[in-house]
């Protein structure tokens, strides 16, 4: 609902992840599954490189210390750690110097709900110019959601001149959405191509809903 807000460094951390990774294939080992919280544990690794060793020395996370008695993992925790220090000694990523970074980090992400945006208004301030937007969701194949940047609007854009094939909601609660022919196809088709990639977007017109 838009009340919770980013913790410092969250969104860069995030986009530098995001941006080494997009369009690349990883791999992933997993080292364990811890069944009382339902969450796994592994290594994902982009060019033979590890992410968690990418990030660290980038100076956007830090490093926790290791659990149980594992020798493995307590000599990578060593190399984790000595790239944790050379990125603070450096002032990378959220070691900056820079007093006020960490406050700057945090979005104000602005939603079309009640108290937040008229979509009305947002089309007359941006229509006819190009704007930024990072895609985090594809509704089907015609529908997308993402942030407009730098403004942090979040937005559902309909395809203009297009439809596709559509999700109906199933008659019992809890139940997934129902595909119509082709639905899966449509929207695969656009998430393998633009799915957390920055795209230019023409806003033109809201419907009657003031979508």
């Amino acid at each position: 609902d838009g009340t919770q807000k980013d913790e410092p460094f969250a969104w860069p951390a995030r986009e530098f992840l995001r941006k080494a990774c997009i369009g690349k294939a990883v791999t992933f080992e997993l080292e364990e599954t811890v069944a009382s919280i339902g969450k796994s544990f592994g290594n994902v690794y982009l060019d033979g490189e590890n992410l968690s060793s990418l990030i660290v020395a980038a100076g956007w996370a830090k490093v926790k210390p290791v659990m149980g008695n594992n020798a493995a993992r307590t000599a990578y925790q060593e190399e984790l750690q000595r790239l944790e220090s050379q990125a603070q000694s450096s002032g990378l990523g959220m070691w900056t110097k820079d007093a006020g970074a960490g406050t700057a980090s945090v979005r104000n992400v602005l939603l079309p709900v009640d108290g937040g945006y008229d979509a009305k208004e947002v089309l007359d301030a941006f229509k006819g110019q190009p704007q930024l937007l990072v895609t985090e969701q594809f509704r089907d194949g015609a529908t997308v959601r993402g942030y407009l940047l730098p403004s942090f609007h979040w937005v559902t854009i309909f395809l203009s001149g297009v439809s596709c094939p559509g999700f109906k909601r199933a008659e019992e609660p809890g139940a997934p959405d129902v595909a119509e022919a082709f639905a899966l196809e449509a929207k695969y088709f656009m998430e393998s191509r633009l799915l957390n990639r920055e795209v230019s977007v023409m806003l033109e017109g809201v419907d009657k809903y003031n979508n």
